[in-house]
């Protein structure tokens, strides 16, 4: 459901569910390319931050069933995405591979920690391959779909050519050093930018999947 605040996405976002569970059940390929998804709510592209505008109280973590290990997923991806970002690139492609290798590790063991605080009884779909190029999707959800790379284990291509990426790919770092089945990942045209381009370099050393 839409956080409060976010009024007009709900019966979009319900007819997008009804549309795509029974496509889910049993296809192994959903090719939602060239979809226009933001349903007239901005303009492709555009984010939206999914703030409630003050209308619900605070949270404490601990009264809310679940809350406190996803409030504790959120931390350690945190601190792990950082630690990739912080990388040095000279060390990376150093000729010190005994260095490298302690690098990459001291990595790694802070996306175990993750791997732990991640709830792992959500239900899988059973695709293989999806593509959601050029379908106007927001920054906020392709982003989304990047941050379920954390747990899907089936997925084994993902198309996303002509989704926006603003410059950053913080969601792909924090999800490519975890994910162990995607193979195939195309960014076509998605405005990753410099900053961006070396950020997802700094990710792929850590992933062992992809070809």
């Amino acid at each position: 459901p839409p956080e409060p605040g976010q009024s007009g996405t709900a019966p979009l976002q319900m007819q997008l569910q009804s549309q795509l569970r029974p496509k889910l059940a049993n296809s192994s390929t959903l090719d939602g390319s060239s979809n226009i998804l933001n349903g007239g709510n901005g303009p492709a592209g555009s984010s939206s931050s999914g703030a409630n505008n003050g209308t619900t109280g605070s949270i404490n973590p601990a009264n809310e069933p679940g809350l406190e290990s996803a409030v504790k997923y959120r931390e350690h991806l945190h601190v792990a995405r950082g630690s990739v970002l912080e990388l040095n690139p000279t060390v990376l492609a150093g000729k010190s591979g005994a260095q490298r290798d302690e690098t990459i590790a001291m990595v790694k063991a802070k996306f175990e920690k993750v791997a732990a605080a991640m709830d792992r009884s959500i239900p899988l779909p059973k695709l293989k391959v999806l593509s959601l190029a050029n379908n106007g999707g927001s920054v906020l959800g392709v982003s989304c779909v990047e941050e379920a790379l954390h747990i899907n284990d089936r997925l084994n291509k993902l198309i996303l050519d002509g989704c926006d990426h603003r410059g950053t790919v913080r969601s792909l770092v924090g999800a490519l050093p975890m994910n162990r089945a995607l193979k195939h990942l195309s960014l076509g045209s998605s405005r990753l930018g410099s900053v961006g381009c070396v950020e997802l370099a700094k990710a792929l050393p850590l992933n062992n999947s992809l070809e």
